[in-house]
């Protein structure tokens, strides 16, 4: 009965927010077509671009077993870190080279795919959920405020914090009766993940051109959900910057930036608080990501048994370190800066080729990357004759 009634009040508040909005959007078309023009632009001409390739190709390597293959090599370095596989590897680097909200995308795939288990899905998604380098590095830190240095600060603050989450979530669930992995350690680490992409592969009997049209079918059905809720959550930012007056730049800045990310950034920039509390804000909120990135990612892990809940406050955790390293860093170091105004068009700077380009290539050199440092262990491994 209780689960009953608490079921009605959720689907009462959504259908009352759903109806304020559609009320808001007709009541104000001008704006809502400024904003969630704004949105499209960047969907079409940048978050396009840049997820394509890593959708794509993540998902045929992980159909193809290579997934399997580099989670028998990093385990030596991941476990005893995070606790998790040496698929985490494979999820952090990728969700790094090219951001939000790839991580979801890839902890969905590998949880229905039963490569991971509920548990380390859980870990994975809490401490490998980041931003990208080049929005930090060139869109925060170059276009926004025009300082490389605090670009850099935000981006170290972001993936430490990270990696603090990952040092924390290794005692998450340390007592649950999750899925016991059999060691083989009289196997050789190579034998072992050349075996896992054999059975990988036992597992399907789809051809290569199957696997391809599937990926890329997968891929576009998950842009086109990501690309909904930014142009949404676009169309309704504006409405949150003209609610507080022009001189509150901050306090704007920070209510638009819970909801949408990019907006938030560049509005806190233009503020005329210090840098360190510039860097501070801006930290929080791509640690943060927004309710625009947290709908995204919970569209892709609904159909699994991982927790939204724990999810949403690991993200607000990040933001929280992510602000206390950033401000802490940038009180020590001191910054070059240029007072601006100006805010980053992002999409004015970029083409849609040369972002796909850059996105392909730095694909390209993750997976390399990958491949090197796994074979280094390896190595290392076999030197030492262990197994």
């Amino acid at each position: 009965m209780e689960s009953c009634t608490h079921k009605k009040i959720q689907f009462t508040i959504f259908l009352t927010l759903i109806v304020g909005i559609i009320g808001l959007f007709l009541a104000y078309p001008q704006l809502t077509f400024e904003g969630a023009t704004k949105g499209m632009d960047a969907w079409i001409k940048i978050v396009i671009p840049a997820l394509l390739p890593f959708f794509v190709g993540a998902e045929i390597m992980i159909t193809m077993g290579v997934v399997d293959f580099m989670s028998v090599l990093f385990s030596p370095i991941m476990k005893p870190l995070f606790g998790c596989s040496g698929s985490s590897a494979f999820v952090w680097l990728m969700s790094m080279a090219s951001g939000y909200p790839t991580c979801a995308h890839l902890v969905s795939s590998l949880r229905q795919q039963e490569s991971i288990d509920r548990l380390e899905s859980q870990k994975i998604l809490a401490f490998a959920s980041t931003s990208g380098p080049l929005f930090m590095l060139g869109a925060v830190g170059v276009g926004m405020l025009d300082s490389p240095g605090a670009g850099r600060i935000i981006a170290i603050s972001h993936y430490s914090s990270a990696i603090l989450i990952g040092f924390l979530f290794k005692f998450y669930g340390k007592n649950s009766h999750s899925k016991k992995i059999v060691s083989n350690s009289h196997i050789p680490i190579l034998q072992k993940a050349m075996g896992n992409i054999y059975n990988a592969r036992k597992k399907g009997n789809r051809n290569l051109g199957q696997i391809i049209r599937d990926s890329i079918r997968h891929s576009f059905e998950t842009l086109v959900i990501v690309g909904g809720f930014l142009i949404i959550f676009s169309a309704l930012t504006p409405f949150i910057l003209r609610t507080f007056p022009s001189n509150h730049h901050c306090i704007k800045g920070f209510i638009a930036g819970m909801l949408e990310m990019t907006t938030g950034c560049i509005t806190i920039s233009q503020s005329t608080i210090p840098l360190t509390e510039k860097i501070a804000c801006i930290s929080f909120i791509v640690g943060w990501s927004g309710l625009s990135v947290h709908c995204q990612v919970i569209s892709m892990i609904g159909e699994t048994d991982i927790s939204v809940g724990i999810y949403i406050a690991t993200k607000l955790l990040h933001g929280i370190l992510s602000a206390i390293i950033g401000w802490t860093i940038s009180k020590i170091i001191c910054i070059d800066y240029v007072e601006t105004f100006k805010p980053l068009s992002f999409t004015d700077t970029l083409s849609w080729m040369s972002v796909t380009w850059y996105s392909l290539r730095l694909f390209s050199l993750t997976v390399a990357i990958l491949l090197i440092i796994g074979i280094f262990i390896a190595q290392l491994y076999k030197r030492h004759g262990r197994g």
